[in-house]
């Protein structure tokens, strides 16, 4: 379970802590003023990577509801460059899952969140 805290400095930046699990990765946060072409990038690349099968894998992101939509179409331009395929393909950027357990997760996900 994460939780967010959020407290200002004496310039009112701000800040931003999270607590989590130790199994539990901490989110991707995403502010209105960020690089959002950079933070698309990172959240597909750090959430695809290895099929998304690394401990400190991106599994989820809190987005400012101001750049939510731009976010999100951003994301869905990223992944699509990602091409699933053997890993001995020079032309595959992801492969297939280890386990039998982490393809029925991600069945479950789709099923769920679709």
């Amino acid at each position: 379970m994460t939780s967010l805290e959020v407290w200002h400095l004496d310039n009112n930046v701000p800040v931003i802590t999270c607590k989590h699990s130790t199994f539990d990765p901490p989110p991707k946060v995403v502010f209105a003023d960020a690089d959002l072409d950079l933070a698309a990038r990172d959240a597909v690349a750090f959430s695809l990577f290895n099929a998304g099968q690394v401990c400190c894998a991106i599994e989820r992101v809190y987005i400012d509801v101001a750049v939510k939509e731009e976010f999100e179409r951003r994301v869905v331009e990223e992944a699509r460059k990602w091409t699933v395929g053997p890993g001995n393909s020079k032309d595959s950027k992801v492969g297939i899952f280890e386990t039998q357990f982490s393809s029925c997760t991600v069945a479950l996900f789709v099923r769920v969140f679709a």
